[in-house]
């Protein structure tokens, strides 16, 4: 798609079940409803918290930012704090994770999309370095990535050290393992068999070194824990999302229209001593309005439209 194509943000962007009773059920017809049923593409999102729409506590979101050359609308599946292997495995605990792993199959099922977005990946990388009782692979052990031995070991120099490598790789096996099974189950749909899959990767996020206690993360908590050394944080938080983004990008198919959009460096990189907002970032993990959108601007744009 060419950059001179004029692009314009969703004309109706809402929760699935609010997608599908305004699509075809009865009640009100507003103007947003009716946005919904004249738009020209269709958009199916799942996802965790950079495509969450809540309605509760609004934040910034980077569906928020799509931009497409014709009117949109988008039916969002995404849950903050979800990660990839719940999406896909309803045993996987998790706010309604079974209920919302079947509504998945159901909106596959329910009409053809004009695209499919999906952001993933990242919380399992997060859930694998907090989780206290380990992140749940596809091999039924349970891993933490950073090592829990470190004291014993008598605190290494090297950020490498801390991590214990079978646990990271295990890691990285079970997201794309169910990466690929979403990715399976949207090509089983005869509907869907043909529909554009797009994902991204995600950005460099840095370890806050917050001195409130209230401001601390669970990931600042599992570092501090352990002890591994502040001087380490940020080699060890940029080690982790370059492992992502490679097994992540691995998942592309482009022949079979599954895009992975490469968005790592697109932001600039909070300090890790900055309290809250930054430039790009709204939190440690999280970036703001103006970082969704400079995501969009310089990474996306030119691949949101359905497959020819």
């Amino acid at each position: 798609m060419s950059d001179e194509v004029k692009v314009k943000k969703a004309v109706y962007a809402k929760d699935w079940e609010t997608y599908k009773k305004d699509r075809y059920g009865p009640g009100v017809i507003d103007s947003e409803v009716m946005k919904l049923r004249f738009a020209q593409w269709h958009v199916l999102a799942e996802g965790d918290s950079w495509f969450h729409l809540n309605a509760l506590r609004p934040q910034e979101n980077l569906l928020q930012q799509l931009q497409f050359s014709q009117d949109t609308a988008i039916a969002s599946l995404a849950m903050a704090g979800d990660n990839i292997n719940q999406m896909m495995n309803p045993k996987i605990g998790g706010f309604l994770s079974g209920l919302r792993a079947k509504k998945f199959v159901e909106a596959i099922k329910y009409q053809k999309w004009d695209m499919i977005l999906i952001s993933g990946g990242g919380n399992d990388m997060i859930d694998a370095f907090t989780f206290a009782d380990g992140y749940p692979t596809i091999n039924g052990t349970k891993v933490h990535i950073l090592r829990q031995d470190i004291e014993d070991r008598g605190f290494p120099d090297r950020f490498e050290e801390y991590l214990d490598e079978n646990a990271l790789q295990a890691t990285l096996e079970t997201i794309t393992h169910y990466y690929s099974e979403l990715i399976k189950l949207v090509r089983g749909s005869p509907l869907n068999a043909k529909t554009r899959i797009i994902g991204h990767t995600y950005d460099y996020f840095t370890f806050r070194n917050q001195t409130s206690k209230r401001e601390k993360s669970v990931r600042q908590n599992a570092l501090e824990d352990l002890k591994v050394p502040v001087t380490l944080w940020k080699s060890i938080s940029c080690y982790l999302n370059d492992r992502l983004r490679l097994t992540l990008l691995n998942l592309a198919d482009v022949g079979n229209d599954v895009i992975i959009v490469d968005t790592i460096n697109a932001l600039v990189q909070a300090s890790p001593d900055s309290l809250g907002n930054t430039l790009h970032w709204r939190n440690e993990i999280h970036p703001n309005y103006l970082g969704y959108k400079k995501i969009f601007d310089d990474r996306l744009k030119n691949f949101l439209y359905p497959a020819e």
